[in-house]
């Protein structure tokens, strides 16, 4: 029998690219070859988003790689759920999972599948990760669904495919499946004298269940009665306890939930987490590994001699024909796709109205002048000007968008009485604080800074800003596209673009086989050595060209072309604005409003130096400015230039903790990758450990 599994791609940022080959065929290798770049645009629309890519794995299916489907189709749910974990002497886990799943309509359905996180990387030891060995011991179907299994490795998971392709189901069927995992206990350090504990981090029901749970119940047993318990429901990196029930008889902690899995757009999940007297079991070390938690085995173990000789006769000129071929379209494609749109006959900076009947759009050929504006564009907020701008949700446009949060009432910045000590702030919500009344991005913001409570110091939310920065600024990124600015999302299009380049440059060097992977592997021939060379570094640098392009592939609409000329335009007014304009009365109001743009547009320096002047003129007249008050502390004696340094060291501190490691020691972060606790503000929804898959039916 060959192997035929799956291939996984990863993407880290333009200047990283992995391909792993699990267990590929002989024809996989061809077909890559021959359909990789056609591929890779055709599917890169819809599926490379973020660091995830899956052209190669599309170019594999179309050779006739069997991967089988998965999928939850519409009725589909989950009755009810439960997880018993087993806590043995020696540290290993026995575990039960009981599935109750109902499936919905449709025909051709043969069974579910189930995934677990089985190793994770370790950020703050790079090259390692750690692993939980887990073994299935037993699947069943009390109800007679088919219960054949087959095991994938799927890059840092396990997949647990049950079922039999030859035989439907339908309705409700109950599965039950029985393992056993190794290396889960984590040992945590005592404090101050203190006793260390053991801890069990788990998630025993993932975020990305592909069909709704109505009711989920967990067990956990030890050798003996755990001394803390914890559960947390809701979104991945959610901290919300309230919609889990646990309590605690003998040796056992019972934690209950319904309403999880699929619901709606929203997928949520189950974290539990308990702890026990240090030394309850015997072996608390965790499983540490060389290497990469989704790493795979080289390509060319298996590829034989004559595959490698027919890629080499048959790649000469394809090196050239790419590179030219790529510089070519890429040219061509940047005319038809990379160049901003704008309305024809519509003044720049000028949105149609209804009464405009021609609102054609052509693309771009250059800038217009900017004339001077005194507002910023209408119903537009800073971070996403911030965004629209450079086309990219940057830390600046994050940072921003708190000071506007503060502006309008909604938080209040307060800071923090220090000498000795780096500074820092706390954060309350305001008198404007109303969550139906905020943007996505801005909601996950004020959850990153607060979560539930009423007031948060910066410092002691580093770890949840951290975790919550990548989806604020996705939120952003949708926002703008939504609004139709681009007409699509940004990030996704430099993601599609720069897919492709890195397919060419996996493509190249697959293509430069021998002198990449197979180390001698195959006897090749100098001229044949040339040509793979040739072929390789040709299709990589075509790749190269792709990459360097995928940036500028991302195009404004007309829309947002006219909104850009907008903001430009009020940004040359808050860079030429003198102090006489402006009213004592209206200084601080129209300092606030427009501070926030100030910052995304780098002029806050520049903005502040204005209304220093204006204060200065105040007093020269025995009038006063008031002092913003949405930010407090500081300075005894209010300065418009000092209050925008402290404003830059707010800002320096917020992205510093948005940027913080994910994993920041005991007690804090999000536990269970290297050891650290969930308990004292650690722990969260998918927040680490084992588990955290999901699954579906197919």
């Amino acid at each position: 029998m060959r192997r035929r599994e799956r291939c996984r791609w990863r993407l880290s940022g333009v200047g990283e690219a992995r391909l792993f080959f699990r267990g590929w065929d002989w024809g996989v290798v061809m077909g890559l070859l021959m359909g990789v770049a056609r591929v890779g645009v055709a599917s890169g629309a819809r599926r490379w988003v973020g660091r995830g890519m899956s052209g190669l794995c599309v170019a594999a299916m179309l050779v006739g790689v069997g991967v089988g489907g998965a999928w939850a189709q519409q009725g589909d749910r989950i009755a009810d759920y439960r997880v018993e974990y087993s806590l043995r002497p020696d540290g290993e886990v026995w575990a039960r999972e009981t599935v109750d799943y109902v499936f919905g309509g449709g025909k051709d359905r043969h069974g579910i599948f189930m995934d677990w996180t089985v190793r994770r990387n370790l950020p703050e030891s790079p090259g390692h990760f750690r692993e939980y060995e887990m073994s299935i011991v037993n699947v069943t179907s009390p109800t007679g669904a088919s219960t054949v299994y087959e095991k994938r490795d799927r890059g840092g998971a396990l997949r647990l495919q049950i079922g039999d392709k030859k035989r439907s189901v339908s309705g409700r069927q109950r599965y039950v499946v029985e393992y056993r995992v190794k290396g889960v206990v984590n040992r945590i350090p005592g404090k101050d004298g203190a006793a260390d504990t053991q801890e069990l981090f788990l998630n025993p029901v993932a975020t990305h269940w592909e069909a709704p749970i109505d009711q989920a119940t967990v067990t956990v047993t030890g050798p003996v009665g755990s001394e803390r318990r914890e559960c947390w429901v809701g979104e991945e990196g959610s901290r919300n306890k309230s919609g889990c029930v646990g309590e605690a008889v003998g040796g056992t902690d019972t934690f209950t939930a319904t309403g999880l899995g699929m619901q709606g757009e929203k997928h949520l999940g189950m974290t539990v987490v308990t702890g026990y007297q240090g030394g309850t079991v015997s072996n608390d070390q965790p499983i540490i590994r060389e290497g990469d938690a989704e790493g795979g085995r080289a390509l060319t173990e298996f590829v034989p001699q004559w595959v490698a000789t027919a890629m080499g006769a048959g790649s000469v000129g394809v090196g050239g024909l790419a590179f030219v071929g790529a510089v070519v379209g890429m040219g061509a494609a940047y005319r038809r796709r990379g160049r901003d749109e704008q309305f024809v006959g519509l003044t720049p900076g000028v949105l149609p109205g209804d009464e405009d009947a021609a609102t054609e759009t052509v693309r771009l050929s250059a800038s217009a002048p900017v004339a001077v504006r005194f507002e910023p564009p209408q119903d537009s907020l800073p971070g996403l000007i911030g965004t629209l701008q450079d086309e990219s949700a940057d830390m600046v446009d994050v940072t921003a968008s708190i000071v506007d949060l503060a502006v309008r009432g909604v938080v209040v910045i307060e800071e923090v009485p220090h000498q000795r000590s780096d500074p820092d702030w706390r954060i309350r919500r305001g008198e404007n604080f109303d969550e139906d009344q905020l943007l996505r991005y801005e909601r996950t913001l004020v959850q990153a800074l607060l979560g539930s409570s009423q007031t948060a110091l910066l410092s002691s939310r580093r770890q949840q800003m951290a975790t919550r920065v990548d989806l604020v600024k996705s939120h952003m990124y949708d926002e703008v596209t939504a609004r139709g600015w681009f007409r699509k999302n940004p990030k996704q299009t430099r993601s599609v673009w720069a897919g492709l380049g890195v397919v060419l440059l996996i493509a190249g060097a697959v293509l430069a086989a021998p002198l990449l992977f197979m180390s001698g592997t195959v006897a090749l021939t100098g001229a044949q050595f040339g040509m793979f060379l040739c072929a390789g570094a040709g299709v990589a640098a075509a790749g190269v060209v792709v990459l360097l392009m995928a940036r500028s592939m991302v195009a404004r609409t007309a829309a947002g072309t006219a909104v850009l000329h907008q903001a430009r335009g009020f940004k040359e007014y808050l860079v030429t604005a003198e102090a006489g304009q402006i009213r004592f009365e209206e200084a601080e109001k129209i300092f606030s409003r427009y501070l926030p743009y100030a910052i995304v547009f780098g002029v806050a320096e520049k903005w502040a130096k204005i209304f220093d002047e204006v204060v200065a003129a105040a007093k020269a007249e025995g009038a006063v400015v008031d002092s913003p008050s949405w930010y407090s502390g500081g300075a005894t004696a209010w300065d418009y230039v000092v209050f925008t340094s402290m404003l830059r060291d707010f800002s320096g501190s917020a992205e510093s903790a948005f940027s913080a490691p994910v994993d920041s020691g005991s007690g804090g972060g999000s536990a269970g990758a290297s050891g650290q606790s969930g308990f004292g503000g650690g722990g969260s929804v998918g927040g680490g450990g084992f588990g955290g898959g999901g699954g579906g039916s197919w």
